[in-house]
Parts: structure tokens; sequence; C-alpha cells
């Protein structure tokens, strides 16, 4: 099911990334006018490299929870 404003899933293998990279932009999102993010995120695509980012950033904050 495809919904208008919200970003494409490419894959099947990272959907807890892709979210994780989605809920950070809409947080990030200065303009606090909901119809206003819908609008700029239509046809909008994360790329590998977008998801690889988002990884990278959740093993660091992870990795501080590891004991030695």
């Amino acid at each position: 099911m495809m919904f208008q404003g919200i970003p494409e899933q490419l894959g099947d293998k990272t959907c807890g990334l892709w979210i994780m990279h989605y809920m950070k932009d809409i947080a990030e999102d200065k303009n606090q006018h909901w119809s206003a993010k819908w609008e700029r995120k239509a046809n909008h695509f994360y790329t590998q490299k977008d998801i690889d980012q988002v990884r990278a950033e959740w093993a660091k904050y992870v990795s501080q929870f590891q004991q030695s």
C-alpha cells in the first residue's frame, strides 16, 4: 500500500532502519505543520547511503551500552 507524501521503502530487509530514518526526518523538521511535512516528503526515496548512515548511528549508540 502506498500513501501520498510518505517515502517508499526499497527492498524488504531494511524496514526498521528505514522507519528510524523517516521518524528522524520528521522529528528534526523545524516546521511543525504536519501538512507541510507530508508535502515535502512526497515521492521521496532513501538511498542505500541514507540507510547505511542510520545503521552507523544506531551501532554507535548501542555500542555505548556494551560491557567490556
